[in-house]
């Protein structure tokens, strides 16, 4: 049974900022549900917690681009970051965050603000991401520049991709997932967009390509955990045209 997620609204800012003045050799930070906590807040943990290597926030309704603002002034050595349900983050602080040099996992789960700007640097920059989750970005559509995208398909670092709910998306960019883009690709979840009305031949191109698995029931990042199994020969067959 799921619950529903806690929030804490009695946390106050000063309680957390001498949570981070103290905790300065934290490795890794998950918040959820701080709805009365401002950004200065946030920003005081990824400025003063300088051996973070993971940070998360999830329901961070309070959370905006400002708290990255010096994201890129202090050194760092950040592999993973997940902003879900943040719903004030934009491609802004995308954009900082994408100069993280050790950033390999990046998940935006239902940042409906984050759009193709944000993308356009996550092509551009120079982060070794090997799982991206826009999953509920509704703002991302294909109008990002073929080089930006190119140049994330380019790069050979992305592992898992996580396209769920980008409604926005159409299928011309199926062709960003042929041959010789995403070459390492191991999983990507394209449930409720357009790319699930694959034609036969980016079908035969998957095969081709013996891509692991390939995910249109809206699973989260590589759903392969013993109980599901979306082999792309029975996804393909099973989808209704």
């Amino acid at each position: 049974m799921r619950h529903a997620a806690p929030y804490f609204k009695r946390t106050t800012d000063m309680s957390m900022l001498l949570l981070s003045e103290g905790c300065k050799g934290l490795e890794s930070v998950r918040l959820g549900g701080f709805s009365k906590v401002s950004y200065a807040v946030f920003a005081s943990i990824l400025n003063s917690c300088l051996n973070l290597k993971k940070f998360e926030v999830k329901n961070g309704v309070r959370l905006p681009d400002l708290a990255f603002q010096d994201f890129n002034k202090v050194p760092r050595s950040l592999v993973e970051v997940k902003l879900v349900s943040c719903n004030s983050i934009t491609s802004r602080a995308v954009c900082e965050v994408a100069k993280c040099n050790s950033l390999e996992v990046l998940d935006l789960n239902g940042c409906i603000s984050v759009g193709d700007s944000g993308m356009t640097v996550l092509g551009k920059g120079n982060a070794p991401i090997s799982c991206l989750s826009l999953r509920g970005c509704w703002s991302v559509s294909d109008r990002v520049t073929d080089a930006s995208v190119k140049a994330l398909a380019l790069k050979g670092t992305l592992r898992r991709l996580d396209l769920y709910y980008c409604t926005v998306l159409s299928s011309e960019s199926l062709q960003f997932l042929k041959k010789p883009f995403f070459r390492g690709l191991q999983w990507i979840g394209i449930g409720w967009t357009r790319l699930v009305h694959v034609d036969v031949v980016f079908a035969e191109n998957f095969r081709e390509r013996k891509w692991p698995t390939v995910c249109s029931y809206g699973c989260e990042v590589g759903c392969r955990d013993g109980w599901q199994d979306h082999e792309f020969s029975y996804w393909f067959f099973s989808v209704s045209w």
